[in-house]
Parts: C-alpha cells; sequence; structure tokens
C-alpha cells in the first residue's frame, strides 16, 4: 500500500457518514468522480469492498464498518492530526484477516 494518505481516509469516512458520493462530495468540496476514484483505490489498496453501491447510495459493507471503527479507535489513541505516520502504518497492515 505506497501511496495511502490521509485524503483517502477523509474521503472514506466522508462517504461513510453522508451515504453518497455527491454528498461527500460537496462536503469536501472536490468532484463526485474524484471522490469515486479515491473510494476505488483504497479498495484496491486494502483488498476490500468498502461500500456497497445501491440506487439510494453508498452502504458500508462489514469491513467497510470495521475499518470505520478501526479509525474511530486509532484516532482516539493518537489524533490523526498528530499521528499521519502512526495511522498510514496501521493502515499498510490492514488487511481483512484483521478486521475479524
Amino acid at each position: 500500500m505506497k501511496n495511502m494518505d490521509w485524503d483517502s481516509i477523509r474521503v472514506f469516512l466522508a462517504v461513510a457518514e453522508q451515504g453518497s458520493l455527491s454528498a461527500a462530495a460537496q462536503v469536501l468540496l472536490v468532484s463526485q468522480p474524484t471522490i469515486g476514484r479515491q473510494i476505488s483505490r483504497l479498495e484496491d489498496q486494502l483488498g476490500l469492498r468498502l461500500f456497497d453501491r445501491r440506487q439510494t447510495g453508498y452502504e458500508l459493507t462489514e469491513e467497510g464498518k470495521r475499518l470505520v471503527t478501526k479509525l474511530r479507535q486509532w484516532h482516539a489513541e493518537q489524533p490523526i492530526s498528530n499521528g499521519r505516520s502512526i495511522l498510514k502504518n496501521r493502515l499498510r497492515r490492514f488487511r481483512s484477516a484483521e478486521l475479524r
């Protein structure tokens, strides 16, 4: 996972919270296609499907829900603004086996 960055995490969390690419794009002030590319890239990097794509929006999969929980846990342990390198290292090791 070479290019994991804070932007991918912000995008993932925005889509998880907003439930759609367009709503997340509005919140983050970026284009909807950019949001979609970042989500696809993050899923590829992790080797996980984080969202089910539905006509009504994006719904977290079980893996996606677990990632949200992990991110919140990691942030509580080390605030992201102060621990980006720690968070990057944890995400590099993040795999579906770790989620279970």
